[in-house]
This record gives structure tokens, sequence and C-alpha cells, in this order.
């Protein structure tokens, strides 16, 4: 631009920890932000809230007029739980149409497209077939005794596995659900679909078949665009815009 780059300014949103700090890995995060865009010479605000998300009000995102506004959620919905496990649609939609009271410009929403059943032996099963397919992409590229495998496992795997295995009800740590599920509750919360542009779509595609083991793959279904491993899909993204009424 004529006078430089334009400000950027992030609102990063993130569960209270436990102990006496519960907003210090939001704050970590800025600061990385903040030395990652002063070596790139960007100008950037950070504001960092440790709130669960289907708490935080309009007041609390300190929007300002002249701003192109962006939402980025990905992940996010798999911790709001009440709704499954007690038939209410509360939490999940509540984040939504704060997402839509809002009239971002473009609202980023990512999946891990993985099934759920409140009931212990489907969800057992689930997780044995969805852990299954992760292993088997962990054991194509890294060694069982290895550092980074045992970080997977012990950090990301482990914990949540425990969890799937040993706690019902509100002391599930994660509620997942499908990009197909997704994508009727953004139309049913007043959101429309924005397509996915064809050529970045086919540049992705072609990526990750040149560049990556046979197993990878990338796609798109209904402007979700896909990753997975050998046929299964694990995550999905996609835009969306508010409708107007």
């Amino acid at each position: 631009m004529k006078d430089g780059p334009s400000r950027l300014r992030i609102t990063g949103v993130d569960l209270p920890q436990p102990g006496f700090n519960p907003d210090e890995r939001i704050k970590l995060t800025g600061k990385r932000l903040e030395d990652y865009a002063r070596d790139f010479g960007v100008p950037f605000e950070y504001h960092g809230i440790a709130s669960q998300w289907d708490s935080i009000s309009i007041e609390d995102l300190n929007i300002r007029d002249d701003e192109v506004l962006v939402v980025n959620s990905m992940h996010t919905v798999v911790r709001l739980r009440d709704e499954i496990l007690f038939g209410m649609n509360k939490s999940r939609n509540q984040l939504l149409n704060l997402i839509r009271a809002i009239q971002p410009k473009v609202f980023t929403h990512g999946v891990l497209n993985l099934a759920f059943s409140p009931y212990f032996f489907p969800r057992f099963r689930m997780n044995l077939l969805q852990y299954l397919r992760f292993y088997d992409m962990l054991d194509t590229f890294v060694s069982p005794n290895s550092k980074p495998r045992k970080l997977v496992e012990f950090e990301l795997f482990g914990p949540h596995i425990i969890n799937q295995i040993a706690c019902e009800g509100t002391d599930l740590d994660t509620i997942p659900e499908t990009y197909n599920q997704c994508h009727k509750r953004n139309l049913e919360t007043g959101f429309e679909q924005l397509p996915v542009d064809p050529n970045v779509l086919k540049e992705c595609c072609k990526i990750v078949r040149n560049g990556y083991n046979k197993g990878f793959f990338a796609g798109e279904d209904c402007n979700w665009f896909l990753q997975g491993w050998k046929g299964n899909i694990f995550y999905a993204a996609s835009l969306w815009k508010p409708r107007l009424e």
C-alpha cells in the first residue's frame, strides 16, 4: 500500500487454563505473534481473552468500525458440550449467533471431522476406528520410539483417549461433529456459504498429490475443503458470511 502495510489487529480467544494464571497461554500466543509481526515489519496489535467461548459478549471483542473483520474458528465448537448431551441447542448456536451478530466479512470454519455418541460402547468403537486411522498415519512417518511421536501420544492423543473412555456426560472434554452436521448448523443459524476458489483448490490438491505421501489426499465436497488419509476425512474447512435477511 502507498503508506505501508495495513495494521493487523488480532483478538485471540482461548479457554482459561487451570491454576493461578488462567490467561498465561493466550498471553504467550500474543507475544509470539507480536515477535513474528515485528520480524516482517507489520504493524500489529493483540488482544487476548481467556474465557469460555459461549460467555463472550460483543463488547468483550472491542470491534472497531473502520476495520475489515474476519473470524477464524478452528476446532472451537467441539468443546461446547451441553446441547448434544442434553438435547439442547444452546452453546454452539449461541457462539454462532455471536459471530453472525458482529457481521464479519468472512467466517472461516474448520472442523475435526469425527463422529460422536453420548453412549459408551458406540463411542468406544468410534474412537477405536478413529485412532486406528491416526496411528496408521503416524506409523508411516514416525518411529514408535522417537521424541516427536511420544510428544504427540502423551500430550495430544493420550489425554483425549483417557477422557473419552473414562468419562461421561459433562466430564467429556470434546463433543465432535462431522462437517455435514456443521454445515447444517451454520445454515440454520443464518450463514450462507462462500464457494471454494477452484484455482486455489486445484493448486492445493496438486501440492498434496505431488509433494506428500500417496496416502494423503485433499478434495472438496459441498464447498468444504477436505484433508485426510487413505480415504478417511480428518479435517474440513469452509468459508461463510452472515446471510442477509
